[in-house]
């Protein structure tokens, strides 16, 4: 017979799957005419980066693409010209030129995370838990790291439905500690209830505002060398992948 975890597990993913589907047939129309516009620049419907899931183990998390195509090399420039604003343009009203019209609009309303629904019937994700993070950022949580690791990452979270501008990275890697600790289908039918709710009423916003403050737990320096010993072999592969 299941333990109690084992039984969260198994419902947890029956829901997951069951959820992604239903959202990615209802959001169909509106996938489609979002890649439309997407399109009109030339550029690829999909951005791909890669992130950290269960156990330390990469996948390419899915977006629809809300930048220019070259927003890399934008940004290298931005951070240049500007440095005081980290590459985010003008200094006295944060704006980011990178973003498209049509990007804007996808962020907003957060319609851009539609393809992560693919990463969860995938197995990548799940609907409820910890944001995925890039591999170098992964290492910032210190010793909450293996914790964090230990669930699939979520399209949404206990972070996202209590976030504010003024929480910074060591409060987000708390609450996602909560979650993981007291992780429950009560604690994620909540959790969704309140996503909505979050998204109507949150100071934050990735169109209008810049991102909260930056971690600090650990040293840029203790990040890249913690990165360069990883020993999985497709971590490593993956670090090169995301430098190329």
């Amino acid at each position: 017979m299941l333990n109690a975890s084992a039984r969260y597990e198994f419902a947890k993913r029956i829901l997951d799957v069951a959820g992604a589907l239903i959202a990615l047939i209802f959001s169909a129309p509106i996938f489609i005419i979002a890649s439309l516009l997407i399109k009109l620049d030339g550029g690829p419907v999909f951005f791909r980066q890669v992130r950290v899931g269960r156990h330390g183990r990469t996948f390419r998390m899915l977006k629809l693409r809300t930048m220019v195509p070259n927003a890399h090399k934008m940004e290298l420039d931005l951070r240049k010209n500007i440095p005081e604003n980290e590459g985010y343009g003008n200094v006295r009203k944060f704006h980011d030129p990178r973003i498209t019209l049509a990007g804007r609009a996808l962020r907003f309303t957060n319609l851009d995370e539609l393809p992560q629904f693919i990463n969860i019937l995938k197995g990548d994700m799940s609907i409820v838990g910890p944001r995925p993070v890039p591999l170098e950022e992964s290492y910032f949580y210190g010793d909450k790291r293996d914790a964090v690791l230990s669930v699939r990452p979520g399209l949404t979270g206990y972070w996202q439905i209590k976030r504010r501008m003024s929480t910074n990275y060591e409060e987000r890697i708390r609450l996602d500690c909560i979650y993981v600790k007291k992780m429950n289908l009560k604690l994620d039918a909540y959790i969704l209830l309140m996503t909505p709710i979050s998204m109507l009423t949150s100071d934050y916003n990735s169109v209008t505002k810049s991102l909260p403050p930056a971690p600090t737990l650990v040293d840029s320096g203790t990040v890249t060398t913690l990165a360069k010993q990883s020993t999985n072999a497709k971590l490593d592969e993956t670090i090169k992948d995301a430098a190329a």
